[in-house]
């Protein structure tokens, strides 16, 4: 037999993650799934859940932008080196290029 002790109670993830992205502290979370009926198991692993998918999204999308980032400063340098040093365009690219590497970085590290 399966133990069901740990399973959530209907509309405690949605309840979860609705708490977590207003903002609200993972503790005051779980104490509201428990009230709910969930035991303390089940709301500590929606909280963990949730944490863990909101980690894995942000570290993705900086790993996209720093793509982006390597193609805009590539496509900033071919301009410069066709057009000449004195490119709008070919700056500009290398600049937003910077910019973008820079946001994906931070984003990769956690910050």
């Amino acid at each position: 037999m399966t133990d069901t002790s740990d399973r959530p109670v209907d509309g405690a993830y949605a309840l979860g993650i609705e708490m977590l992205d207003r903002g609200d502290p993972p503790s005051a979370v779980e104490q509201k799934l428990v009230e709910m009926g969930c035991t303390p198991a089940a709301a500590s692993k929606i909280v963990s859940s949730y944490s863990k998918a909101t980690a894995q999204a942000a570290s993705s999308d900086g790993k996209t932008e720093m793509q982006f980032a390597a193609v805009t400063a590539g496509g900033g340098v071919l301009v410069l080196l066709y057009t000449g040093m004195d490119s709008l365009v070919g700056w500009f690219g290398l600049l937003a290029g910077g910019v973008s590497a820079y946001r994906g970085w931070s984003k990769r590290r956690g910050k």
